[in-house]
């Protein structure tokens, strides 16, 4: 989520160790295998679950290989020979004959690191040159006869390329067979569970600390500053037009909610904007509105009370067309639209800090795009908690502008 890379190995590795196996325990690693497989079914739904979990596999892949020892290495790959993937580890002889230029592409790869024990101790691995493509173009590694020789630092390139593609093709299998699979009832629930699955905070009203709680009279104040861009959509809708459709309204009662707005607050809110609009009476929103608020804070229905949306479900949920305002702004506007959104907001951004938040759309990360907006426009804040849920970027916000 725009982490720097030993910042973001560092909460991987806590994270591991909180809540992961121990995968040098047997068990466990079948276990860990099990998950594998079965999250790889539940996210092959939709291109963006599939997106997202090839990208955090990768990541843990790749977080896992650099953890190895020398040892585990070596038996990884032999193991990988074993299966017809062909990384053989160069003879002595060869390594004698091309000494220089190997020892060439160590030194213009290593400009601050020049030992000479460790270019003597490096493990040089041929692979086809084919493999290596980006390797190639960056002259990072020395090519005989069609095969590439690569240090052993490097082999994580070549194999994070490898498992990247291979899970690719294999969730575009999965997704193919998930119809059938998800008919049975034994794994079909759980399958649909984890596609959408959320642990951080619920942000369900009952958490709010009094003093906390969000009064219709402060929003407007508020929505321009320290609503994410989603709920300023809604906000600006409602201002505008003095209505929501409804994906709209749900998505943004269910936010305010979770800002701690009550529900009598809620329908006096509400209430007033709708009235508004010509033709809309006191009497006339009672009738059609008031009903699915009170709903929403369990005082109807089932009694159930419902929490804020996170940001995978407003990602992966349904999409607005003509005239609707939910949803994720960052995923549902191009980068023209979103671009002069944050020109017009109240906290100047400079061009610079546009194109920043910007940049992570052209793969789709739409969450790291939040967070920098968080960023650039709460310089100096910690954004730790946010870009996963609408609710952390509001009271991030509310926190920062206490201070």
């Amino acid at each position: 989520r725009g982490m720097k890379f030993h910042d973001l190995t560092a909460k991987v590795e806590q994270s591991i160790k909180n809540t992961h196996l121990d995968l040098s325990d047997k068990e466990n690693r079948r276990k860990d295998n099990i998950s594998h497989w079965v999250l790889r079914l539940a996210f092959s739904k939709s291109e963006d679950l599939r997106r997202r979990f090839l990208q955090f596999e990768c990541l843990l892949f790749k977080h896992r290989f650099e953890k190895q020892t020398r040892q585990q290495i070596k038996q990884f790959m032999l193991e990988q020979h074993s299966l017809g993937k062909v990384y053989t580890p160069i003879s002595n002889s060869e390594r004698d004959q091309h000494f220089e230029e190997l020892k060439s592409v160590y030194v213009s790869q290593n400009k601050y690191n020049k030992d000479a024990m460790k270019m003597e101790r490096m493990k040089w691995y041929k692979v086809h040159w084919t493999d290596v493509t980006d390797l190639v173009a960056k002259r990072s590694v020395f090519v005989h006869g069609g095969m590439a020789f690569v240090p052993h630092t490097q082999l994580v390139t070549i194999l994070h390329s490898r498992f990247r593609m291979n899970l690719s093709k294999n969730l575009a299998i999965g997704h193919k067979t998930l119809p059938v699979v998800a008919q049975d009832d034994r794994i079909g629930p759980v399958l649909k569970k984890l596609q959408n699955a959320y642990l951080g905070p619920d942000f369900s009203n009952a958490n709010m600390k009094k003093g906390d709680k969000l009064r219709p009279e402060l929003i407007d104040a508020i929505a321009p500053v320290s609503f994410p861009l989603c709920m300023r959509s809604c906000h600006s809708a409602l201002k505008n037009k003095h209505h929501l459709q409804y994906h709209g309204r749900v998505q943004f009662r269910l936010f305010l909610k979770g800002c701690g707005l009550t529900m009598n607050d809620a329908l006096q809110y509400f209430q007033k904007e709708f009235c508004k609009k010509a033709g809309m009476s006191p009497e006339e929103f009672v009738k059609r509105y008031s009903y699915n608020i009170r709903h929403a804070y369990g005082q109807e229905g089932k009694r159930k009370s419902y929490t804020p949306y996170n940001c995978v479900h407003l990602i992966l949920g349904n999409q607005p067309t003509g005239g609707q305002s939910h949803g994720c702004v960052f995923k549902s506007h191009d980068t023209s639209q979103i671009k002069y959104i944050l020109q017009q907001q109240k906290t100047r951004l400079a061009s610079d800090d546009i194109d920043f938040i910007l940049e992570p759309l052209k793969t789709k990360d739409y969450q790291v795009a939040c967070r920098r907006h968080f960023e650039r426009s709460h310089k100096g804040s910690d954004s730790e908690n946010v870009g996963n849920h609408p609710n952390a970027w509001y009271e991030a916000s509310v926190a920062f502008n206490k201070k």
